[in-house]
């Protein structure tokens, strides 16, 4: 090689100081490294909403899937195709009738929380089972109690926070819930909802449905497909005597919401 002619080499790397870049830095100098920080939640939002926007997809489901990508890696590309996915989840569930509507026959925004959900919880990889193996006890007592009610009656469907935090408190008895207040639950079941597995009544992010109603009166119901939840609980959390004693109970002493 001549060593008269200058020659600049910029190599672009998704790895930062691990075993890769080492073996780069062997190659010779490196004289300036620009690092290129992972993306705060903000900033996958206003990157979303720019690319995507909020007429197809709802503004809370890219708001979720932004906190989980910020959460995680900050990839941009992760979220963007996170929700290409929940778009064509959105996109089997549509009737024939509904995939030919047009104009005003549409009713905005078409891809909802549901739909992200599911793809978060695949392109994450984590069944419910090891979502559930992960929660801390609080959060298995909420999430058994939610389940037992919401498969013992129709009218159980939709589940008011203080309705919740009754049988949580009756079911699990040993106190384990009655110093538990209000604000302490609805972050407990914010968890849920972000791990797929509770979703707010009216199809919103809790966090978004708490800013227009009294925290107590929040609806909630079961996530997008109770039979996944409920057999990922029949192989974890109903395999030990204290969870199955009480949904036991939940459902012997229910009572119908007025």
């Amino acid at each position: 090689a001549d060593p008269n002619c200058a020659f600049s080499l910029i190599g672009v790397s998704n790895a930062v100081d691990d075993d890769r870049t080492r073996t780069l830095n062997a190659l010779g100098d490196l004289h300036k490294i620009l690092t290129f920080r992972p993306y705060k939640e903000e900033d996958l939002i206003s990157i979303l909403t720019a690319r995507v926007g909020t007429q197809i997809i709802a503004e809370p489901a890219l708001k979720m899937v932004s906190r989980k990508v910020a959460a995680g890696s900050g990839d941009a590309r992760k979220a963007l195709d996170m929700a290409a996915k929940a778009v064509r989840k959105c996109e089997t569930d549509l009737s024939e009738e509904d995939l030919q509507k047009s104009g005003e026959d549409i009713v905005y925004p078409i891809v909802k929380l549901p739909h992200m959900m599911r793809s978060i919880r695949e392109g994450m990889g984590m069944k419910h089972s090891e979502s559930i193996t992960a929660l801390p006890q609080t959060a298995k007592i909420v999430l058994c109690v939610a389940v037992a009610l919401s498969t013992v009656s129709p009218a159980w469907k939709v589940i008011k926070m203080k309705d919740l935090k009754k049988y949580c408190t009756e079911a699990s008895r040993h106190g384990l819930m009655e110093r538990i207040n209000i604000e302490y639950l609805f972050d407990t079941v914010q968890m849920l909802s972000d791990a797929g597995l509770l979703l707010s009544g009216d199809d919103v992010d809790l966090r978004y449905a708490a800013c227009g109603m009294d925290i107590h009166e929040i609806p909630l119901m079961l996530g997008v497909q109770l039979d996944d939840v409920e057999m990922a609980l029949e192989k974890t959390l109903l395999t030990e005597q204290f969870y199955k004693s009480m949904v036991e109970y939940v459902k012997k002493h229910h009572r119908h919401p007025s």
